[in-house]
């Protein structure tokens, strides 16, 4: 669920200079957490508020993520990792990690360079020993 004009990807001009808010979560307990974290959100109750663009539930295999994204970095969105702290009473244990969407774009590109590499040098490999079989069999 994101604010009007906000497009959930990394790209978005409200975005690309931001990151997110990420708390993972054993399975089965996402439901409660993200109807709070809707009505916080909605209700502006992050602070501050213009910094959230917002508020995401990936539902995996073996966890739960629960996101919050934000426009900027640093210290002004330190408050919003409290108020979701606060907003969903996490136990004091539970981990809240940062991720900026600059390392995000980053780690994809990495990922899609190493695909394309491997893909490249599969189809090298495929046309070499093609060749290979043309010559043997001549």
């Amino acid at each position: 669920m994101f604010k009007k004009g906000i497009r959930p990807v990394w790209e978005d001009d409200e975005n690309k200079k931001g990151g997110k808010w990420i708390v993972r979560l054993k399975k089965g307990v996402a439901d409660r957490y993200w109807e709070n974290l809707v009505f916080a959100m909605a209700g502006d109750e992050f602070d501050p508020s213009e910094e959230v663009c917002g508020v995401v539930l990936s539902v995996r295999n073996g966890e739960d993520i629960l996101s919050i994204w934000t426009r900027s970095g640093g210290g002004r969105v330190l408050k919003i990792r409290e108020t979701l702290k606060r907003v969903l009473s996490f136990p004091p244990e539970t981990k809240v990690e940062w991720k900026s969407h600059d390392s995000s774009i980053q780690q994809r590109t990495a990922i899609d360079e190493a695909r394309k590499e491997k893909a490249a040098n599969h189809h090298n490999n495929r046309n070499g020993n093609e060749a290979s079989e043309k010559k043997q069999t001549s």
